[in-house]
């Protein structure tokens, strides 16, 4: 199995219709029947740019200390502070 990827299209035509490329073209049309293709550019990505991790860990550990907070207060019963 092999993986080429070109910077362009521009370069991948150029080296496609170099005549030096006209030897081994027998050998490619031979070899299509059992060619697998697979895409070699992501459709989605997970990766997040640093701004909007720090923005979702921010978000991630003010609802957990909410959570917490919830929890105590459950636990602890309501507080009567002194009036004043």
């Amino acid at each position: 199995m092999g993986y080429m990827r070109y910077r362009s299209r521009r370069d991948m035509m150029a080296l496609a219709t170099d005549p030096r490329f006209m030897d081994a073209h027998a050998f490619k049309h031979a070899a299509i029947e059992t060619t697998f293709s697979f895409p070699t550019q992501r459709m989605k990505t997970l990766y997040l740019s640093p701004t909007i991790w720090v923005a979702l860990v921010l978000a991630l550990g003010g609802a957990l200390g909410h959570l917490t907070l919830l929890i105590l207060r459950a636990a602890l019963g309501p507080v009567n502070l002194p009036p004043g």
